[in-house]
């Protein structure tokens, strides 16, 4: 059933990716929620990185919430940005920090 999930998650933070890059930047909160979900599930050493892809969403989504995406530089801009902020979040914090709804199943 995980397994299901899992796989679930990452279709739906694929197509939420696509949409959002092709239609309506909104998408990006939701593709950011399906990669936190499938970061959680995924395993430990693998999380990590997929929470960047994560951060680099919602730096998007915040960007363009914001109005400050208004051409591609600008998008390239908030994606380093977002990067940067993962690798200190990374180096920095532990993992069950990132992740308190599911501290308890651990």
């Amino acid at each position: 059933m995980i397994e299901f999930i899992f796989m679930l998650f990452f279709g739906l933070s694929l197509i939420s990716i696509m949409l959002a890059s092709l239609s309506n930047w909104k998408w990006y909160w939701v593709a950011g929620l399906c990669v936190y979900i499938f970061s959680c599930i995924s395993i430990w050493d693998f999380r990590g990185y997929t929470l960047s892809v994560t951060f680099v969403l919602w730096a998007l989504a915040i960007g363009h919430t914001l109005k400050l995406i208004k051409k591609l530089y600008h998008s390239v801009i908030v994606v380093i940005i977002g990067l940067i902020l993962w690798f200190f979040m990374f180096n920095t914090f532990d993992f069950t920090l990132w992740f308190p709804p599911f501290g308890i199943f651990s």
